[in-house]
Order: structure tokens, then C-alpha cells, then sequence
């Protein structure tokens, strides 16, 4: 598996296809007074794998999470009135849900429960969305108990590092409805102009026109001070992912580690920057933010396992890719990767003890030509233990 595979976390958020991205993992909640909170979880990840939407309506509180959008967009009791009747229309959840299933269609993505966390008084389920080569992202979600059970009315997405009803919100005001007040409050902006306004309602109606890359110029022609803000700079990466151009992906990922590299909330977004970059101790940095938040799971210790092969600290490779299929062992990339670092340090028969579980396990088969016609192995093929192993032909 190539590292950039394993890298890939680019994010596919619009204003309204941020409110659904979650993602999930395969570790069981440590405390069984969270049964409960468990069983929502796996319910919820059930409803996003299956492109369930009647179950995935009752399972989110749309009610309850455009009034917490509208409390923090600080509109009028007459406008919020609006704003949630707006939100909370017939096919609301259909709309909302489209992009993200399709996603996971497209990908054969997977969503699953990984554990509970607590979050202050609260306990969240914390599900993690698979998406192949496409990447990850994890979910923290804000329950509330009602007479039927729990329904979720907000949630934590760690690509973005903020609550959604934050993420639609702000671009709710910042690109439909840019007002001055907002303007000053949430950027600073000190002077506010007809102008400004305009440019602010341009970036909303180009991103709904699908035309990312002019909607990425209008932020670039902004004040500095604007143009550099970590709201405006998050956007302009989520624009470019959009636009599916891996050079201003890239561009708007070092515009942005560059002014706000040192903000543990963007340790997600910024990872694929640091692959790129071949900076790879910034990247295991990333990755011990995301773990100090969300703990450990095969895919971080995958990432860990690629970095340290890319480093030739064949010890440290073989040491994740082992916790790695320790954590989630059907997960088939840590074994070639275990694999790899048996053979980068001659532990030959190390390795092809690593094969025969892939193919006992999970089905891989191999055959002696696979294995000649990769240069990398010359090595290894030479070997008596190779030569010496049955299962290939």
C-alpha cells in the first residue's frame, strides 16, 4: 500500500455536506454503563452504510440541531423561526445525506463504532468513516435522551476540528449573509464596505454553482488579513479538495500550515500537507494529536507504521503495523506493511509467516512471479526461506 494512499485524508465538505461526515472504527466502549450510547453508535453507523434515510430521520434531530445553527448564527426569534422551518423542510434529510452516501457508494466505504469518549458532562459515540483511498475522518456526536431513546443534535467533525452546527453557521452568515456585525465580530474586519459584502456573497453563490477554483480566487483577492484567516483559509482547502485540482489542494494546504500550522484543531487537514511535504515528523505530530484526542485505532498505527518505513526505521515500522493488526486485524494493508519490514531487516521467514496469515486469514494468494518481477525483492526471492516456501508457485 502505497503512503499516500494510507495519507489521504482529503475532505469533501460543502456548507451542508460537513453536517454528515462521520466515520467509524472497530473498538467496543471500555464501560458497559455505555451500552446504550454503543448501541446508537452501531445503529447510526448501520443507517450510513445501508443508505438507510427513513432510519437515518430517526436517529437526527434536525429540529434540534438547526436551533443550536441559529443560536449561534444570532438571529431574531422571527428569524430563526424561518431559518429552522427552512432547514427542517420535507427532504431535508435527503438533501443533507445525498453527498456523503454517494461518497460512500463510490469509495464502497465503510462506517463503523469505534468507542465512547467523554467530551465534559457529555459521552459521545465516536464513529469513524472509511473511504479508501479517499481517506478518514472521525465523528464525535452530541446526543440528547428523549422518551424514545437518543437522537443526535450536533456533532464534533475532526477535519475541520469544530462542531457542525459552527461549520454551517458561520458559512450560513459568512457567504449568504455577510453582515457587517458578523464581519467585524468574527474576523475583525474593522472596515466594512458594500463592496466586502459582495465579494463574501460571491464566495457562497460560486461554491453552489460548483465553480471551486473562481470561488478560490475571490479569497485570494481579499484583504490580507481576511484572506489569511484561519476561517477563510479552511475554506479555501475545502474548496480546492472540491475542485479535485491536486495542485491548489496542495497550494491552499501550505498557505494554510504556514499561517496556522500550530493549531492542534487542524492536525487532520494539515496531514496530507506533511505527506506531501515529506515532512514526516510533523506528520507523526498530526498523528499524536489526533490520538490524544481520539485515542488509538489500526489506522493511526498504520500511518505510523507507513512513516517509519518511509524513514527505514524498520524496528518502529514493524512495531505499529503489529499494534496495527492487533487493534483491527482484518484490516489487510498493516500485514504487507509488517511484511515489509521483515524483509527490509532479513527476517525472511518473519515475512512469509506475515503472508501465510494474509492468506489464511483474508484470502491473499501468492505466487512466485508476483514476487520476481518486483525489484524491491530481488533479496528476498533470493532467499532459502523463500525458495524453501510451498504456498508459492
Amino acid at each position: 500500500m502505497p503512503l499516500n494512499a494510507m495519507s489521504r485524508w482529503r475532505l469533501s465538505v460543502t456548507v451542508i455536506s460537513a453536517f454528515l461526515v462521520c466515520f467509524a472504527g472497530v473498538c467496543k466502549a471500555e464501560q458497559t454503563s455505555d451500552a446504550s450510547i454503543v448501541s446508537f453508535g452501531t445503529e447510526l453507523a448501520a443507517a450510513l452504510n445501508k443508505s438507510d434515510l427513513p432510519g437515518l430521520e430517526k436517529l437526527i434531530d434536525l429540529q434540534a440541531l438547526a436551533s443550536r445553527i441559529a443560536r449561534k448564527m444570532a438571529i431574531s426569534e422571527r428569524e430563526t423561526s424561518g431559518f429552522v422551518a427552512g432547514f427542517t423542510r420535507k427532504g431535508s434529510v435527503n438533501a443533507l445525506f445525498a453527498n456523503t452516501l454517494e461518497s460512500l457508494h463510490r469509495a464502497h466505504g465503510k462506517v463503523e463504532l469505534m468507542r465512547v469518549v467523554q467530551r465534559g458532562d457529555e459521552r459521545r459515540p465516536l464513529l469513524r468513516f472509511d473511504l479508501g483511498d479517499n481517506g478518514f475522518d472521525y465523528v464525535e456526536y452530541i446526543l440528547e435522551s428523549t422518551a424514545s431513546g437518543y437522537r443526535v443534535v450536533d456533532w464534533y467533525q475532526l477535519s475541520t476540528g469544530e462542531l457542525t452546527s459552527v461549520t454551517i453557521a458561520v458559512a450560513s452568515k459568512l457567504l449568504f449573509d455577510p453582515n457587517p456585525g458578523l464581519l467585524k465580530s468574527l474576523l475583525g474586519v474593522t472596515a466594512v464596505n458594500d463592496d466586502l459584502v459582495a465579494r463574501f456573497k460571491s464566495i457562497g453563490q460560486l461554491e453552489r454553482e460548483h465553480k471551486f477554483v473562481e470561488a478560490i480566487g475571490v479569497i485570494e483577492k481579499m484583504p490580507p488579513e481576511l484572506a489569511n484567516s484561519r476561517v477563510l483559509m479552511v475554506k479555501a482547502v475545502t474548496l480546492a479538495s472540491e475542485s479535485g485540482d491536486d495542485s491548489r489542494y496542495r497550494r491552499a494546504l501550505s498557505r494554510l500550515a504556514e499561517r496556522h500550522g500550530n493549531d492542534p484543531t487542524l492536525a487532520l487537514m494539515l496531514l496530507d500537507h506533511y505527506f506531501y511535504e515529506g515532512n514526516m515528523e510533523k506528520a507523526l505530530q498530526s498523528i499524536a494529536a489526533m490520538e490524544a484526542r481520539l485515542g488509538r485505532d489500526g489506522v493511526t498505527e498504520l500511518l505510523k507504521a507507513n512513516i517509519h518505513l518511509s524513514k527505514h526505521q524498520y524496528d518502529e515500522t514493524i512495531s505499529h503495523a503489529q499494534q496495527a493488526i492487533l487493534l483491527e486485524p482484518n484490516r489487510p494493508n498493516a500485514y504487507f506493511v509488517l511484511a515489509l519490514g521483515y524483509i527490509s531487516k532479513e527476517q525472511y521467514p518473519m515475512a512469509i509467516e506475515t503472508y501465510s496469515t494474509l492468506g489464511s486469514k483474508l484470502g491473499y494468494r501468492f505466487t512466485r512471479a508476483g514476487f520476481e518481477s518486483d525489484p524491491k525483492m530481488k533479496k528476498f526471492v533470493q532467499s532459502a526461506a523463500f525458495k524453501s516456501w510451498p504456498a508459492v508457485k
